[in-house]
């Protein structure tokens, strides 16, 4: 007689952001002017034909952006702020900015298609085998609010120095389903194995993050070239969590036992370590005045945490940056100054314990500054991901911008306009 066991796996994912590790998927690099800090506006560009470094004028920047990612037949979709600051002067060549951008976004549910088992001889009040899975849900991630200064030392040499404060909030539900299992025969005299629910528990996690990051980045221009580099700190990062969490659940009795050993309202508080979050180079090599090419390499280290605050661990990040840029003088529309395009390659590696997972792409950018020196511009971003470490299909997404930068007069003392 054969023994034959047929199993019904089904896996999905509501409704965007696949991130089921880690505190989220990282998204601090989902807007245009996320290179360097010294650089939060092309206005910043000495190479336009217009420089804020060359007038006594604050920048206000907002920058919006909608997602769409497609996993074989299903289209997940959402939006966010992606980025909000003000930039003004202290003194001549010496800027400050304020602002705010969501760093990590959770939002995701994930089925996990591995049954589990409990036989009758692990647990004395069972009289027949219990298999058991379980649904994850995840919402909510981690917000960044910074003061950066920024400060041009000399004609060739400038200086960054970005402090900023990480806060934010995770909820996390795990709901653990049991199953009796119906056996039956084929007409082949194969095992068969139906599963019908017997019970189920919610345990729910509650997480609050408060920490704090130091950032500090040059860029060293010559003719042809600048070089950057930058490097961030983060100091330990606390965490207070509510949680019923245990995955040894075949040491209790049953499900009312489970829910009596998570005793309501529990709360662990702990830090994780203060390390060398993040490593970025890069350089901009000159065309001519209107067009530049900029390459960047990153280096990002997870975060070392508690292995119960997540279904699964925080990826380390490598990535690198190719971005094309170029501008033009409009000279037939008279309340334009010039536009300017951007296009760009991304590739993304996200290493994880036994596994490597990828996310590459292209990046397009489209503005336009006025004569009174307000910008727009939308932005594009079209990527492809895969999801070996959580076993799903390949990712294809696109990512919309839209960025308004609005500049007023600043007033300065000593200063004539």
């Amino acid at each position: 007689m054969k023994f034959f066991i047929k199993i019904f796996l089904v896996s999905f994912i509501l409704p965007s952001y696949i991130s089921m590790y880690g505190y989220g998927e990282y998204v601090k690099d989902n807007y245009s002017n996320s290179f360097f800090i010294t650089e939060p506006s092309n206005y910043f560009n000495q190479n336009a034909f217009s420089s804020i470094w060359d007038d006594t004028e604050s920048l206000f920047s907002v920058q919006y952006n909608f997602k769409s990612t497609a996993i074989n037949s299903a289209a997940l979709h959402n939006s966010y702020l992606a980025s909000l600051s003000y930039t003004f002067p202290i003194k001549k060549m010496n800027y400050c900015t304020i602002g705010f951008n969501p760093y990590t976004i959770s939002d995701a549910s994930f089925y996990s298609s591995q049954y589990s088992y409990l036989p009758v001889d692990e647990i004395s009040s069972l009289t027949s085998p219990l298999a058991y899975n379980a649904i994850y849900e995840n919402n909510g991630g981690i917000s960044e609010m910074y003061i950066n200064f920024s400060q041009k030392l000399s004609s060739k040499f400038s200086l960054g120095l970005k402090c900023s404060i990480l806060f934010g909030n995770l909820e996390q539900n795990k709901r653990i389903r049991l199953y009796d299992l119906d056996y039956s025969f084929s007409d082949q005299d194969d095992i068969l194995v139906d599963y019908t629910i017997k019970d189920s528990i919610l345990i729910n996690s509650t997480n609050e993050y408060k920490g704090y990051g130091f950032q500090l980045e040059s860029k060293y221009e010559l003719d042809k070239f600048d070089f950057f580099i930058s490097g961030t700190y983060n100091f330990p990062l606390k965490v207070k969590s509510k949680f019923f969490f245990n995955q040894n659940i075949g040491d209790m009795q049953n499900l009312e036992q489970i829910q009596t050993y998570f005793q309501p309202n529990q709360e662990v508080t702990y830090n994780h370590d203060a390390f060398l979050k993040n490593i970025y180079i890069g350089a901009r090599y000159k065309l001519n005045q209107t067009q530049s090419l900029l390459i960047k390499g990153e280096c990002q280290k997870s975060f070392n945490y508690n292995s119960n605050s997540m279904y699964k661990t925080d990826p380390s990040i490598y990535s690198i940056n190719l971005l094309f840029d170029s501008y033009s003088r409009i000279l037939t529309i008279s309340n334009l100054n010039y536009t300017n395009y951007k296009i760009g390659f991304f590739y993304r590696q996200m290493k994880n314990i036994g596994n490597v997972d990828y996310d590459y792409g292209l990046s397009v950018e489209y503005g336009a500054r006025l004569i009174n020196k307000n910008y727009f511009s939308i932005f594009l971003r079209m990527g492809n991901k895969s999801h070996n470490y959580i076993e799903l299909d390949n990712e294809e997404y696109y990512l919309v911008g839209l960025r308004l930068e609005n500049i007023e007069k600043w007033f300065l003392k000593g200063v004539k306009e």
